[in-house]
């Protein structure tokens, strides 16, 4: 099951705006750049690198398991961030796939290290 698409974002024009903004966190294999938005829900995009995963499977075997991540971590994140409605933008950084335990741990750690960001601004 993916993500639905009211927490998708699709527009490349928004893509490009939030790699502008340059909010980030990072922990290996994962680097999530954020912006704020307008909508009343965190919404997310995922990027697999054409570089390192030349193949076609390889990249979307890793936005599968991420989309997991997001999917499953959307209510526990939706409750942290109720004030402040985020466009998260979530880009694999590892050399290799990693298994979805590691995956979701460096995702539940960005995103702390981004709560923590905006509690401090």
């Amino acid at each position: 099951m993916g993500l639905a698409k009211n927490i998708r974002v699709k527009s490349t024009k928004r893509i490009a705006e939030i790699y502008a903004e340059n909010l980030s966190a990072n922990k290996y294999p994962i680097r999530i750049l954020y912006a704020h938005n307008q909508k009343e829900t965190i919404r997310y995009a995922i990027v697999a690198p054409k570089r390192r995963f030349s193949r076609a499977v390889d990249r979307i075997k890793i936005k599968r398991l991420i989309r997991e991540v997001a999917r499953t971590e959307h209510t526990t994140n939706l409750e942290r961030f109720v004030k402040t409605p985020l466009d998260v933008l979530v880009i694999y950084t590892g050399k290799e796939i990693e298994h979805l335990n590691k995956i979701r741990k460096s995702f539940n750690i960005c995103m702390e290290k981004i709560y923590d960001q905006l509690q401090e601004s």
